[in-house]
Formats: structure tokens, sequence, C-alpha cells
């Protein structure tokens, strides 16, 4: 179980990587102004074992059409986005971070690495349905 897990991660790992630098940077601010940031707080996102994860999502305020998406899925608490919520918005981006399960909000029982793979696959799925997101997913951590 848990080599498929690692296994798991890795090939989520890898793709997300890949789409991190497929995904065009945008020039996000207007006339040289920040955007205006709309922050969706405890957004649940349903697992397919009936669990859900919780999640904070920064956007611009005033979108004009749906954006590709950086999503880092965190046993840290979400509240740790709020430096990276701001940075992928500005630069054209809808930002998701998402508590494990377990973690912050979020429900279920949190077990290092045993669902995330698993659960990973299923936020990229919803974010990629959403209608703000246009369809580019991809994926930003640090040491978890």
């Amino acid at each position: 179980m848990i080599k498929k897990t690692h296994r798991s991660i890795s090939l989520l790992i890898c793709i997300s990587v890949a789409l991190l630098f497929a995904i065009p940077l945008f020039c996000a601010e207007q006339e040289g102004k920040p955007l205006e940031i709309e922050m969706i707080l405890d957004q649940k996102i349903p697992m397919k074992d009936g669990i859900q994860l919780v999640a904070k999502i920064w956007k611009p305020a005033h979108m004009e059409k749906a954006l590709p998406a950086v999503f880092a899925l965190t046993p840290y608490i979400a509240d740790e986005g709020q430096k990276w919520g701001p940075f992928f918005v500005q630069n054209g981006y809808i930002y998701v971070h998402v508590d494990c399960r377990g973690r912050g909000n979020s429900e279920g029982e949190f077990f290092p690495t045993e669902n995330d793979g698993a659960d990973g696959a299923q936020v990229i799925e919803w974010i990629g349905k959403q209608p703000w997101c246009a369809g580019q997913v991809a994926m930003r951590g640090g040491s978890y």
C-alpha cells in the first residue's frame, strides 16, 4: 500500500511540475495597479469516500475569463497560503490552498502520506471543473 501511495505521489508531483512550466505566466496587473483579490474561505471539496477537504481560494475579484490554477495540499494548515495567494493572483493564476485530510478544517484522520496521492488527484479534478479554472492545474509545495 505504501509503495503504491509513494508512486502515486511521485507521479502527481512530476505531472504538476510539468504543468506548472507549461502554463504561460500572464501579466495580471492592469495599468500598473495590483488586482483586487477575492478570498474564499472554507471551501469544501468532496472526496469520493465522503470526506470533505477544506480549501482557501484566492482569485481576482473581477474575473473576465477563467484562469489556470496552482494548488497546494498541506498538513501545515491552509493559513500558510496567505503569502502565496496574492503572489499567484497578481501573476495570472487562481491559488487554492488545501488542508490535508485530518488537518486544519478538513475532515477525516491524518495519516502522513497515506491518502495524499488519491486526495490530491481528486482535488486537481475538482479544481479543473470549476468555472473560474481554465482547466490547467499545477501543484506547488514545500518540504512535506
